[in-house]
């Protein structure tokens, strides 16, 4: 299924590539999908769901990318694929997606999901176990991006998955007290940030009474971890005169081995997943499709 690319305001999510409805063990012999699937299964007392998209004309011969893509509050798998058009890019640019669904929100810390005893970050590890079986992945080239819940989903993952995962871009998702105070990454693990400055729903400054971070101090603890510099380097990329809306960079440099750390400040844009005058969607798969782990 082609889905084109729109602009749609603000719906929570996150992304991940799935193909047609089956239900698949981790043991057993390889299988190389080269058509869309969907995939089932029961995990930790829930049937889990998550949709799959394999470019267009893949025949198999050659590993590829993975990018998971993790919808947000009120949302799922199918309205995330639609906002994002990552299915199109997949096409052009070569890459499996995996849209996974939330048991009903991601279950970070913190969350009523978690309190509800949703585990999310091993049901997003035990999906990756059965997609190395049914695509040619790259195991180093697995990465993962979320909007909202799903961007908080996100920086949960780039916390507990990090030996798994090249890397993370949660969008409009900021870290926050019950995470970071037990976020000790396996590894090294490249991080991009995307945030508009008017986010209303997830304040670009952060929200004290909520635990919730500013993105520059979540921006400063991915540095650290990483081993980057303390202070960024800043650009303006680029700025559209007929909405105002600006793209501020801000990248870390000196970070340790192959990672990097940087925010993409969307200046004007409040709580969506934009695709024009910036795309979001092309700016997370542009850093992501060059992490290796």
């Amino acid at each position: 299924m082609r889905v084109r690319a729109a602009r749609i305001p603000c719906l929570a999510a996150a992304i991940l590539v799935v193909l047609p409805h089956l239900t698949c063990s981790t043991t057993g012999p390889v299988i190389k999908r080269t058509e869309d699937f969907e995939l089932t299964f029961a995990f930790d007392g829930f049937e889990r769901h998550a949709q799959v998209h394999v470019p267009t004309g893949y025949t198999g011969g050659t590993t590829m990318p993975l990018v998971v893509v993790l919808h947000g509050s009120g949302a799922d798998g199918t309205i995330m694929r639609s906002m994002t058009g990552l299915d199109d890019l997949a096409d052009e640019r070569g890459f499996f997606v995996v849209y996974p669904d939330a048991v009903r929100n991601w279950a970070y810390p913190g969350s009523d999901a978690e309190q509800q005893g949703v585990d999310d970050v091993a049901f997003v590890d035990e999906l990756l176990d059965r997609l190395e079986n049914l695509l040619a992945l790259d195991p180093d080239r697995v990465t993962i991006t979320g909007f909202s819940s799903g961007g908080f989903m996100t920086q949960a993952l780039a916390c507990r998955l990090a030996g798994r995962l090249a890397a993370a871009a949660p969008v409009a998702g900021t870290l926050w007290d019950a995470l970071a105070t037990t976020c000790q990454p396996r590894s090294g693990i490249s991080i991009l940030m995307v945030h508009g400055t008017l986010d209303g729903s997830v304040p670009f400054d952060g929200d004290s009474a909520s635990g919730r971070w500013s993105v520059d101090e979540s921006m400063r603890f991915w540095a650290a971890r990483n081993g980057c510099n303390d202070a960024p380097s800043v650009a303006l990329v680029g700025r559209d005169t007929a909405t105002g809306i600006a793209l501020r960079r801000e990248a870390y440099g000196g970070c340790d081995g192959r990672t990097e750390v940087r925010l993409d400040a969307l200046e004007g844009v409040r709580h969506q997943w934009v695709l024009s005058p910036f795309s979001i969607s092309e700016l997370a798969v542009n850093f992501t499709l060059r992490q290796r782990r």
